[in-house]
């Protein structure tokens, strides 16, 4: 059970940083505008 909850935990610690950096990209569409513009040139 503790590996369960172990894994569980990791997922969420990788899930959680994806969240919050798509959350910012929501809010701020002119960063993400920029961000997507960087990467076409």
């Amino acid at each position: 059970m503790s590996v369960f909850f172990a894994i569980l935990k990791i997922s969420t610690l990788i899930e959680k940083p994806k969240l919050f950096l798509s959350n910012l990209a929501l809010r701020n569409p002119i960063t993400r505008l920029l961000n997507t513009a960087s990467l076409l040139t």
